[in-house]
């Protein structure tokens, strides 16, 4: 071992304990300087937090003593004021009262209150009359002259309840009161400031939002504070204690009732007896420390690693040469192993070519052992033909320097010693080991391959496929298929073009070069990619192929198998089913548009219908013609029974029945069918009867509206197929093993019964036993059709058992869960009928209606019913009535003008209060559930479509009614307060009264038209007998003037060719003009409403000429008597 050597193995152990103890006591120091750092750092921290806290409190008290200066100064004012005018209420004082809110800020009202508490004057005109005796200040500031009482609840004195203490320095708001004139007996001067407003002002003078600011008086109460901690405090405040009345200002450390401790500083007001004290947790001032040690701590983390990572690199290096020796040996075992286990021959020759290298893959290649070719010449081991040939190009090499095999690769084609063809690879490269040239050659038997890749040609050429080869992009081959598929006499013409040059230049997928760069990269990654390729012949027609990309392996090179199918039949074949998709899917918008349309367009002339038999059935007439308002009526009811259930197989038809999961209970639902439909089974005579298997009915959860509209289906037509016979209702409902409940119904009648050859389509649409029966019975043949999907969305399944002249029994059952809240109960007895409400429990209603007839109607109804009605045209309208009066309940359209009804309920949803509470409920024609959906997630409560059924809107009413206790929504209020408050918001908002005010057009002389020569003097005259002289005269001169502004405005927009604007036109006048009965203007407009500007000039004056005859004829207001 040479000295060197034992130098380096010798002293390793011992150099490397003193290493380590070096980078030990290296790091005991670091860590000692941070800690020492660290403890200065915190009381740095804990001085300037006190500090801060001292300066904070110096400015606070500043300011509380500036703005309790200039609340005295105001007050001063005031004194000065009482004393000019007197004790007395005056516009000066008013005007003097109103100003100084504007002039300090925090001021939320200033007030005079005489000797008995009653305010005489304020800057708040409202609060006049007020009685305040019940607060300190009225008790206290007659015995001083300045005096700050404690918060109070409430913002103003309106507001206030009444209480005091600590517990509203929050929210409440402190009075500074004083007496005037020098006399107790004289008014006093009242200031009210917010307590949050001053505490807002003092935190932001403060600036941090971990201080608490807390305002005491020099009596310990507390005036105002930053947060409700204040109000936890269970020992007594060292200010008061400690402090006060020796010093002014101060710091301390407190524990005010848990375990934290706070770190605090007050300061006295110069000028009033007012303490301001801030504090901050101790724990904040520690937090503001441990952030600040962070970048010490992490310098010291630094230091120790940058320590250990010198030691143990230094560590390391000693060892570093013992491993070399080691890894070398290693290194020689590994090549000679990955030299044996090489799939390749390996063969080292020297310059003479004799063999010193020769694996066990030569072994196999060349068919002669290690042991034979080891030391022999390298010639021995080829054929004779190539084995001088190899010597020679060795030799060549050696003394001219160059050759064709050293550096590069060539293939030999040989035989192996039994005689069998053998092609081969050869690479071969040149070593120099101590001047020695040796020559290295990798061998590698390719036999297999070539005769791989001749099969693959062969299947290549022989496809009846299109095929092309890709090497770098570019088509080295294709096949006959191809080329003919591409129009080429020969192939040749076709080779070195790129994919994107046999196409044109843009594909569905973009421009042709990206899309062929997509697909070559997919396909290498994911081993094959198939898209949609547009090919273009050599002569430019185009046409579609399914290309197909495989990526594979020619010897070393990389390439592209491109397959074509031809899919252009194909093509054809998805457009035509496409072309069918897309009928049938504008089908279906389009019965999904004309639902939505005619729901709406059939249910708002409804309305009016229903409605105005409704009134007409209530006022004078013969008994002729009350049956004739009967018929009217029963048909108009059947007309509704026809369009629901349209609309409701049409909702079925398209999969947009949605039903809902509430708890209800099943046995009030079959009752309340069976006391509908009492009266009509009376009628025929028949005996309607209701029963359960069981004497409990559990409640459960599903869709009670689904259910009733099933039973309410098959009720009726029992009855209307039975006559002076009897109908039977049996209910069951059991608990099922998955803990479902089946609820079962038997509805048998004693009716004609149905032939068996139609049971089997009796619940198909539009199918009825037989023609006789619609002509006898009527009806549309939907609703079995609609109860069949009904009970199949609830579970369930529907049949029936009938035989002719005996009767039919359906038999029904849905499988419902339990309910999460409804206990069970007994059937109950049938529910009081809604109209049966006392005429004298009327609510307090507001009707938003942009359409006058619906406005006027609608009020009509419901002021005969007892209510009180306000009108408004539209969504703002009624967001400012709401804001400004107390409604029981809102009936709100849903397509208004300026704001529609879903902007009005949202804008009613954000008003503060009780108004933004009310109970809305939505009158409108849009009857489709998307709409339903829609409405009501704007905040409704309630969902009512026209036309209206009045016993279930004051069903609605009287669900919403407030309870009657006879006393008024705000009772708590002073009396007095609440009429003068309504007062004020109703001169403010421009609302409809409730009786008519405009007076009717007087009979004059010059009115010579008698009433059978007026146009539409039938409806017309009916619609004035129902309304009455004063509200027909009034809507007439509502009506004139806004046709008129329809009409203008449907000229202007078919000058325009505006289809918007003159569709909304015409159908505002076209709904007003039905509404009163003009049925040729509304006739007129609503041609042009569906024709639009295609309509031409000739429908504007058709509508002209009718609108001319309606006015001429009934502008002089004369009145119609009924005819006889």
């Amino acid at each position: 071992m040479t000295p060197l050597s034992r130098f380096w193995s010798w002293p390793l152990v011992r150099l490397e304990q003193l290493i380590r103890l070096a980078s030990l006591v290296c790091a005991l120091v670091v860590i000692g300087a941070t800690l020492s750092h660290a403890l200065q750092l915190r009381d740095a921290i804990q001085a300037a937090a006190e500090s801060r806290l001292q300066t904070v409190a110096r400015v606070l008290a500043k300011e509380v003593n500036r703005s309790l200066l200039q609340t005295r100064g105001l007050l001063d004012q005031v004194d000065d004021a009482l004393r000019t005018e007197g004790p007395t209420r005056s516009p000066a004082l008013d005007a003097l009262l109103e100003s100084m809110p504007r002039q300090q800020t925090l001021l939320r009202e200033i007030a005079v209150v005489d000797r008995r508490g009653i305010v005489i004057a304020s800057s708040e005109r409202r609060h006049v009359g007020l009685d305040l005796s019940g607060h300190d200040f009225a008790k206290l500031a007659r015995d001083a002259r300045l005096h700050i009482g404690q918060p109070k609840a409430g913002r103003t004195f309106r507001t206030a309840s009444g209480e005091e203490g600590p517990e509203h320095a929050f929210d409440g708001f402190l009075t500074v009161s004083r007496t005037t004139a020098e006399h107790p007996e004289q008014p006093l001067v009242v200031a009210v400031i917010g307590a949050d407003s001053l505490i807002g002002d003092l935190k932001f003078l403060s600036s941090d939002d971990a201080n608490l600011i807390t305002v005491y008086r020099y009596d310990g109460r507390l005036l105002a504070a930053s947060e409700r901690e204040a109000l936890r405090r269970t020992t007594a405040h060292p200010i008061f204690t400690e402090f006060l009345p020796d010093r002014e200002n101060g710091g301390y450390a407190d524990r005010p009732g848990d375990a934290r401790i706070w770190r605090g500083h007050f300061d006295t007001t110069a000028d009033f007896p007012v303490v301001v004290e801030v504090r901050t947790p101790q724990a904040a001032i520690t937090e503001r420390w441990e952030r600040e040690l962070v970048a010490p701590f992490v310098i010291l983390l630094v230091t120790l690693v940058a320590v250990a990572l010198y030691t143990s690199m230094t560590a390391g290096a000693l060892r570093q040469r013992a491993r070399s020796e080691e890894q070398a040996a290693t290194q020689e075992r590994r090549l000679r192993n990955i030299l044996d286990t090489a799939a390749d021959g390996i063969v080292t020759i020297d310059g003479r070519g004799i063999v010193r290298e020769y694996n066990r893959a030569a072994e196999t290649i060349f068919g002669v052992p290690a042991a034979e070719a080891l030391g022999k010449p390298m010639a021995t081991l080829l054929p004779h033909e190539h084995a001088d040939a190899h010597q020679d190009r060795v030799e060549h090499y050696l003394t001219a320097g160059g050759g064709s095999v050293v550096g590069r690769g060539r293939t030999i084609v040989t035989e192996r010693r039994d005689g069998s063809p053998m092609e081969l690879q050869l690479a071969v490269s040149e070593v120099i080991d101590q001047g020695e040239h040796l020559f290295t050659g990798i061998v590698r038997d390719v036999t297999e391959f070539r005769q791989a890749e001749q099969r693959f040609r062969t299947l290549f050429q022989r496809s009846g496929e299109p095929h092309l080869l890709f090497v770098s992009g570019e088509l080295v081959d294709c096949n006959d298929a191809a080329a003919m598929l591409l129009n080429a006499e020969r192939r040749e013409q076709l080779l070195g073009s790129r994919l994107e040059q046999l196409a044109p230049a843009l594909q569905a997928g973009g421009p042709s070069h990206e899309v062929v760069a997509t697909a070559f990269a997919e396909a290498r990654r994911d081993g094959i990619k198939r898209l949609v390729w547009a090919a273009r012949r050599l002569d430019g027609g185009e046409f579609p192929v399914e290309m197909t990309l495989t990526p594979i392996r020619l010897g070393t090179e990389d390439a592209m198998l491109v397959a074509w199918h031809d899919i252009a039949e194909r093509q054809r074949y998805e457009q035509q089913l496409r072309r069918a998709r897309d009928a049938a899917e504008s089908a279906a918008s389009a019965k999904s548009q004309f639902l939505a349309m005619m729901s709406h367009e059939l249910r708002t002339p409804m309305t009016g219908i229903i409605g105005m038999v409704d009134l007409l059935h209530d006022s004078r007439m013969t008994d002729e013609q009350r049956h004739f308002v009967d018929v009217l009526r029963s048909s108009a009811h059947s007309l509704l029974t026809v369009l629901n259930d349209v609309l409701d197989y049409s909702k079925i038809e398209a999969g947009r029945l949605e039903m809902e999961r509430i708890d209800f209970r099943p046995a009030a639902v079959a009752q309340d069918v069976v006391a509908l439909l009492a009266n009509a089974a009376s009628q025929r005579g028949n005996n309607l009867v209701l029963r359960w298997r069981d004497g409990a009915v559990p409640a459960l959860r599903g869709d009670p509206t689904r259910l009733r509209q099933v039973l309410f289906n098959l009720v009726g037509n029992a009855i209307k197929f039975t006559e002076r016979g009897s109908v039977t209702v049996e209910g069951d409902a059991r608990v099922q093993a998955d803990g479902r409940v089946a609820l079962a119904f038997d509805v048998r009648d004693t009716g004609v019964g149905i032939a068996p050859d139609v049971l089997p389509t009796l619940f198909r649409p539009f199918q009825q036993a037989d023609s006789s029966t619609t002509r006898r019975f009527g009806g549309t043949g939907l609703g079995l059709a609609i109860c069949r999907h009904l009970v199949e969305a609830m579970g369930g399944e529907i049949s029936v058992d009938s035989r002719p002249g005996v009767g039919s029994t359906f038999r029904f059952v849905v499988r419902l869960e339990p309910a999460g809240t409804l206990p069970i109960e007994s059937p109950p007895t049938r529910e009081p009928d809604a109209s049966a409400v006392p005429r004298g429990a009327g609510l307090r209603l507001l009707v938003a209606e942009d359409n006058p007839t619906n406005r006027l109607l609608v009020g009509t109804r419901l002021r005969r019913a007892g209510h009180r009605v306000d009108l408004v045209e539209n969504g703002l309208k009624a967001v400012e009535a709401v804001r400004a009066n107390d409604y029981d309940v809102v009936l709100m359209d849903m397509q208004m003008p300026e704001l529609d009804g879903v902007g009005a309920t949202r804008a009613i949803r954000a008003l503060p209060g009780p108004s933004g509470r009310v109970p809305i409920v939505a009158l409108t024609a849009d009857a489709l559930p998307e709409f339903r959906e829609r409405y009501m997630s704007s905040g409704l409560d309630d969902y009512m479509t026209k036309p209206i059924d009045w016993p279930a809107l004051e069903r609605v009413l009287r669900r919403y009614a407030p309870a009657p206790t006879g006393v008024a929504r705000n009772a708590d209020a002073p009396d007095g307060q609440v009429a003068a408050a309504d007062t004020t918001a109703a001169a403010a908002v421009p609302i409809v009264p409730t009786v008519p005010t405009v007076p009717t057009v007087p009979v004059g002389p010059a009115s010579t038209a008698t009433p059978a020569a007026r146009p539409d003097a039938g409806p017309v005259a009916s619609m004035q007998e129902d309304l009455g002289e004063d509200i027909w005269g009034a809507v007439l001169e509502i009506y004139w003037p806004k046709a008129a502004e329809d009409l203008r405005a449907c000229r202007a927009a078919m000058r325009a060719a505006d289809a918007a604007a003159l569709r909304a036109s015409a159908h505002s006048l076209k709904g007003a003009s039905s509404s009163l009965g003009f049925e040729s203007v509304a006739a007129c407009a609503g041609a042009l409403e569906l024709g639009g500007p295609d309509a031409g000039p000739a429908a504007i004056e058709a509508l002209e000429a009718a609108y001319e005859a309606v006015r001429e004829g009934w502008s002089s207001g004369v009145a119609i008597a009924p005819q006889d």
